[in-house]
């Protein structure tokens, strides 16, 4: 993936609003369809699908991209994905499900693997 596309002085806050609501609009059916699909994952799974905060330009990034960002409570985390608002432009919202959730799922895995056992 490029870099992110920086906001410019050129770029009118009014004029984001509608890109960035677009692309926060995009990324709820997109969960909706990832969660829909992780009904046979793991309950961990289908809870961060479900409970996702979604920003369409994320906060505080002097870019244009949009936030998904997961909770998870049991390790006291919360794990963003930065997604450039040009990998969303003609992306259908069904693959943006896929981008989103084998991520997660991975992360999942990550942390399940450094985490140490009980002995």
């Amino acid at each position: 993936m490029s870099e992110f596309q920086k906001i410019t002085k050129r770029d009118r806050p009014d004029a984001l609003r509608a890109p960035a609501a677009r692309h926060a609009e995009h990324l709820q059916w997109a969960l909706r369809i990832a969660a829909v699909r992780a009904r046979r994952s793991k309950p961990l799974v289908r809870e961060l699908l479900a409970t996702a905060s979604i920003e369409g330009l994320a906060d505080g990034l002097d870019a244009k991209v949009a936030a998904v960002g997961f909770k998870v409570p049991h390790i006291g985390q919360t794990w963003h994905q930065l997604l450039p608002w040009e990998a969303l432009q003609g992306e259908r919202p069904a693959a943006t499900a896929a981008i989103i959730a084998g991520p997660l799922r991975e992360s999942i895995r990550r942390c399940a693997a450094n985490r140490p056992s009980a002995a």
